[in-house]
């Protein structure tokens, strides 16, 4: 049965700390963990104020610091937070995380963002191995969509979704500085335009 058509936004996170220090990693607790930057911040404060006229009934968060932040900055703007939801499936690649991936406990998420919502049962508590580089995760990806989707059927959504790196056909209008923006080559790609098609085609059938 088809439901109700819905709005998704896709966002990808603020500028990382670890773009502007290289050297950041190496005394890093979590080395793939990097916190935003203060550019990154106010990135994700002038989606926030893009997005600001936007209904947003819940968000769907990669359990990173980077997009906890970017996620708490977006709502920042509003009187009201929607409820916010940790969801490790929509996480960042494997081939570039720690073993296992480096991020916040539950305590340090909610020192983040005290409306992140605890109750949440994640699609994925603990990820799946994963081959084929970057593109590995995608089925994960996929699963995860779909399962959040199906379970909940209606309400407009924000998810940072780590692993889709979608800012290669992005709108950059709503930022102050559009200055030394990563410009997405097709070596860099985390998913080909056509793999990341068909992971809306799939959800649009929904």
């Amino acid at each position: 049965m088809k439901h109700p058509s819905r709005i998704l936004w896709f966002v990808r996170h603020g500028e990382r700390v670890d773009n502007l220090n290289k050297a950041w990693k190496l005394t890093a607790e979590r080395w793939d963990d990097p916190p935003l930057s203060p550019r990154g911040h106010q990135q994700a404060r002038e989606v926030g104020v893009a997005l600001a006229a936007e209904p947003i009934d819940y968000a769907i968060c990669s359990p990173f610091t980077r997009c906890i932040e970017t996620v708490t900055e977006i709502f920042s703007v509003r009187k009201v937070s929607p409820p916010i939801w940790i969801e490790p499936g929509l996480g960042e690649s494997l081939n570039v995380c720690m073993t296992p991936p480096g991020r916040p406990t539950m305590e340090q998420i909610k020192k983040i963002n005290p409306n992140v919502d605890d109750s949440y049962e994640p699609v994925y508590s603990v990820l799946p191995p994963e081959f084929g580089g970057d593109a590995g995760c995608i089925p994960r990806v996929i699963k995860t969509l779909k399962t959040i989707l199906t379970k909940y059927p209606t309400g407009k959504v924000i998810t940072d979704a780590n692993a889709m790196k979608c800012e290669y056909f992005g709108d950059k209008r709503h930022l102050s500085d559009q200055t030394n923006l990563h410009e997405v080559q097709s070596k860099t790609r985390a998913c080909t335009q056509q793999q990341i098609d068909e992971i809306m085609k799939q959800i649009k059938e929904l």
